[in-house]
């Protein structure tokens, strides 16, 4: 039986075989089919625009319709801004081509509607016109060449939430180094969400002499494609641990340019961070720039940028979301109003009995203190009375108030000392000596950020001033032996552009060619007021020390690996006389056998910036002098290849070591802090 049913199956596909052998042959090269699509002719019948209606006003994209005309075939559609239907393109003072009239057109629908799903600019008038077409003729719709009008008015909230999605939707830019990322689900943040994990490996970050420009560049990106009315600002959390890394937060607009705001880091510490709109920059280099403004209202893409990332590592990422900056009102700090914090107590180890009074609202602070009787004696005479804060610092630059140490007695070289504990509870102090305070005994403060030092023990997080979020204050003083009170008054967060304006960073270059001698500041929060301290290396910093001849220099910080420590000042070119050189003079002191390397920068008021490097400053004073030939124009720089002393409006000084510098070093430098190069005397001359 089992034969019988083979045989017959044999059969059967012979007989297939047969029947298909049997068909005509198909060849390329065989006859056409002969077919013809049937096409309309002949006058197209009026016909009239159903939706949306006349000066209609939306909330969400509308979907247009029409009635269908008699021998259309297709039909355009055209949306535009102006009632002229044309797209026109005009050029910014920078050259930038920018769209004046959004213009958008889809052709060849076969159905009397369309949805559209193209981006719209919100308060904006449009005008639409459908044209209905065949074989030999075309009618624009019966409302006639203007087109209807519609208004899109977006609904504005004022806070959006995005999830941190899956982990295949963030891609990490191929140009850079490798990093892998994954969605962490055990709640991180403790706020009930996912967080995205980007987890750092050295040999990934590392890759060769080959990718110099990408070793320790990672960046990840998610498409987002969104559409943003209301919020101004950003927000999510934000966790960081691995080694002296640079990170940002960066948007693609609408038109696909790239705007970003530094996260300042804080090592091992979970932070909130909070972006308002004005603080992103454009990022010109390698990227798109079409109207240099930050179309904020429609974001495609969100991307986390890390730099120096030299290591293992890894960052957490979360609770993402767009916000209105007024509703997060309470999470920065302004002013410190003493009333407000009720936990005010001595710092551990503090050797004072403390008692505060407040007044003015909460406005003024007096704080008075007894010695005790301690066993330590090289501790006597240091405390500070501390105030819990928890809050991001806002926008500014600088601490100002009024302090009044009148009450203060006797002979005691002590200093006033206010400090500030991170978020990762590094703890950074200003000193005032009593011999910079008047004999009145009050002085009002401005004091810069950077003026900060790392406390004596302070190193409790990563020793990178972040001034960010300010966890606690503390006002003391140190070096002194007896009873006293000291009030503080009008404590506040304030900007050094808005209160020095144009003096900021800026210098008078005298007769003599002198552009900085530092015996004019009476201490050293004003040498902040001149000289800008670049945030690359994390341990900028600078302090007057004497001099070679006994006046008064600088002592200018760096940190070693890392990228150069650089202080800027400017002040107007000098016409009068020509001048051929630069001269400085300085002295390295940097510590474990560091030789420290000084570049030197000259910038015009065109923008162009001319380099000159020096390496291993000797580590007596010495004198250089360096001939205005020598400077080139810097690899990041375009214009006239040479630089003269009359285009000179500004010098940087820049203090770099990489380590190890060389494989004959027997003693190389460590990755350190605490390195630093004195100058003085920096001055045109002729050579």
């Amino acid at each position: 039986m089992k034969k019988i049913v083979v045989f017959l199956i044999l059969i059967a596909l012979v007989l297939v075989g047969v029947a298909c052998t049997n068909e005509p042959e198909f060849t390329p090269d065989g006859p056409a089919i002969d077919f013809t699509p049937e096409r309309k002719e002949g006058a197209i019948s009026a016909f009239a625009l159903l939706a949306p209606a006349n000066d209609a006003v939306f909330t969400s994209v509308p979907v247009f319709t029409w009635e269908a005309a008699e021998n259309a075939e297709t039909y355009t559609i055209e949306i535009c801004t102006s009632p002229e239907f044309v797209e026109e393109t005009l050029a910014d003072a920078d050259q930038h081509i920018y769209n004046k009239e959004i213009y958008f057109s889809m052709d060849g629908l076969t159905s009397p509607q369309f949805k559209m799903t193209a981006n719209l600019k919100k308060d904006t008038t449009y005008y639409w016109r459908v044209t209905a077409v065949n074989a030999d003729h075309w009618l624009y719709c019966a409302d006639g060449n203007e087109g209807r009008t519609f208004t899109y008015n977006a609904l504005e909230e004022r806070e959006m939430e995005f999830s941190v999605g899956y982990a295949d939707e963030w891609k990490v830019h191929e140009v850079g180094s490798k990093a892998t990322v994954t969605v962490d689900r055990n709640d991180f943040f403790k706020t009930g969400n996912e967080s995205l994990k980007v987890s750092f490996d050295r040999e990934d970050t590392q890759r060769g002499e080959e990718y110099v420009e990408s070793n320790g560049w990672v960046v990840v990106t998610r498409s987002l494609e969104t559409e943003i009315y209301g919020p101004d600002a950003f927000y999510f959390n934000f966790f960081y641990a691995g080694n002296d890394a640079t990170a940002f937060f960066r948007l693609i607009d609408e038109d696909n340019e790239y705007w970003y705001a530094p996260i300042k880091l804080a090592q091992n510490a979970k932070q909130t961070i909070i972006i308002h709109r004005d603080e992103f920059v454009l990022r010109t280099n390698g990227t798109p720039v079409v109207n240099g403004e930050f179309d904020y209202h429609y974001i495609r893409s969100v991307e986390l940028v890390f730099e120096h990332v030299d290591g293992d590592g890894a960052a957490f990422f979360s609770d993402l979301r767009a916000i209105t900056y007024a509703d997060y009102a309470d999470y920065f700090i302004d002013a410190v109003n003493f009333d407000r914090f009720a936990d005010k107590k001595g710092v551990e180890g503090e050797y004072f009995d403390f008692t505060t009074e407040t007044a003015d609202g909460g406005n003024t602070l007096t704080y008075s203190f007894t010695t005790k009787q301690v066993t330590d004696e090289n501790k006597v005479g240091y405390g500070f009375v501390t105030y819990d804060v928890n809050k991001i610092l806002s926008k500014g630059d600088a601490f100002a108030f009024t302090v009044n140490v009148k009450e203060l007695k006797g002979d005691d070289e002590y200093n006033f000392q206010l400090r500030v504990v991170e978020e990762d509870k590094d703890i950074w102090v200003f000193s005032l000596p009593k011999a910079e305070i008047p004999e009145s005994g009050v002085v009002e403060l401005l004091i810069p950020y950077s003026a900060f030092r790392l406390a004596e023990g302070g190193f409790k997080g990563d020793g990178i001033r972040q001034f960010y979020y300010l966890k606690q204050v503390q006002f003391g003083l140190n070096n002194y032996y007896q009873d006293g009170s000291i009030t503080v008054s009008g404590f506040s967060v304030d900007s050094l552009v808005n209160t020095l304006g144009e003096n900021l960073y800026t210098v008078t270059v005298g007769e003599d060619g002198m552009i900085e001698s530092f015996e004019a500041y009476k201490n050293s929060i004003d040498v902040y007021y001149k000289w800008e301290p670049s945030t690359e290396n994390k341990d900028e910093s600078i302090t007057l020390i004497p001099g070679e001849n006994g006046g008064k220099a600088a002592q200018f910080g760096y940190k070693s690996d890392l990228p150069a420590a650089s202080y800027r000042v400017n002040f107007a070119p000098v016409t009068e006389t020509a001048y051929n050189a630069i001269s400085i003079t300085a002295k390295d002191v940097s510590i474990d056998g560091a030789d420290a390397t000084m570049i030197v920068y000259l910038h015009t008021a065109a923008g162009e910036l001319y380099s000159f490097t020096m390496d291993g400053l000797l580590n007596s004073w010495r004198e250089y002098k360096i001939p205005l030939s020598m400077f080139s124009l810097d690899e990041n720089s375009a214009g006239i290849p040479t630089i003269t002393s009359e285009r000179i409006a500004g010098i940087s000084v820049a203090f770099q070591y990489y380590y190890p510098k060389s494989l004959t070093n027997l003693n190389p430098a460590k990755y350190n802090s605490g390195n630093y190069v004195y100058v003085d005397a920096i001055k045109f001359i002729n050579k």
